[in-house]
């Protein structure tokens, strides 16, 4: 009989999209955990597409290129987000064939609401490891983040 081999997160690879991955996973369980009192926004996921649509609207294409999403699967989201009473969208007056997507007053609280538990979970992590490393970090990852492959 063999035995097989338990993995520990010690045979995980140590690099990068590691520590991105576990990170995200923390802060997205703190957030669950932090709640939530906006009604009809299932996941976090919406919460923070809330916080992508620009005051004036977003195109849905822009929105998907914000999101990291397909375009098809933005719309999916739109269209749950607005059955919610979260945001609406109607047809761009310059472009018929572009949507604009807007918060809604319910939608902007939400959106609101999100941003302070981000806030809150944020300054827990700063505190954990110090506001110059957290700091440090940070302008890292922005750097790291807003640059193209290959510049």
């Amino acid at each position: 009989m063999t035995s097989r081999k338990r993995f520990t997160d010690d045979d995980l690879p140590d690099h990068l999209l590691r520590w991105l991955d576990a990170t995200t996973r923390r802060v997205s369980a703190e957030l669950a955990a932090a709640g939530g009192s906006e009604p009809g926004v299932p996941r976090a996921s919406h919460r923070r597409l809330l916080q992508m649509i620009s005051p004036e609207g977003t195109r849905v294409t822009d929105l998907a290129i914000r999101a990291g999403m397909t375009k098809q699967a933005t719309g999916e989201m739109v269209d749950s987000l607005e059955r919610a009473g979260l945001a609406k969208s109607e047809r761009d007056p310059h472009d018929g064939r572009v949507r604009l997507v807007r918060r809604t007053p319910l939608g902007q609280r939400a959106s609101d609401e999100a941003a302070e538990m981000i806030a809150g979970v944020e300054a827990g992590l700063r505190r954990q490891v110090g506001a110059r490393r957290y700091d440090d970090a940070l302008q890292v990852l922005r750097e790291l983040g807003g640059n193209k492959p290959g510049e």
